[in-house]
């Protein structure tokens, strides 16, 4: 997403689609909600059926640490917040945590 470059017109399809992404990604609608299964979005800061996600990589697991889906875009697997992490300055491989529970994150990731 590259908000700020381009015309308007690019910049507010952009910004709706992040919208409809991180909606998508927590929402906690079902297939006969109310208003339809997207009515719910931005319900879950977890992922509901928590599994470890670990694979080997350049970023090796810590122990006891799992990395299932957190935070408004899901952040999910070892690699992707070693990534994200890095890009950030912040230990996410070592407190996986914080992308769900720090409001600085919470912008950002």
């Amino acid at each position: 997403m590259a908000l700020g470059t381009g015309d308007v017109t690019t910049s507010k399809r952009e910004f709706a689609a992040f919208l409809a992404q991180t909606s998508h990604e927590t929402t906690g609608g079902w297939a006969s909600a109310p208003d339809g299964p997207y009515a719910w979005g931005y319900c879950f800061i977890t992922e509901n059926n928590k599994q470890t996600y670990c694979t080997p990589t350049n970023w090796p697991c810590a122990s006891s640490k799992q990395y299932y889906g957190r935070g408004p875009i899901q952040l999910t697997h070892n690699y992707n917040y070693g990534q994200a992490g890095s890009a950030i300055a912040a230990d996410l491989i070592n407190n996986p945590d914080l992308v769900a529970s720090s409001h600085r994150l919470h912008h950002i990731i």
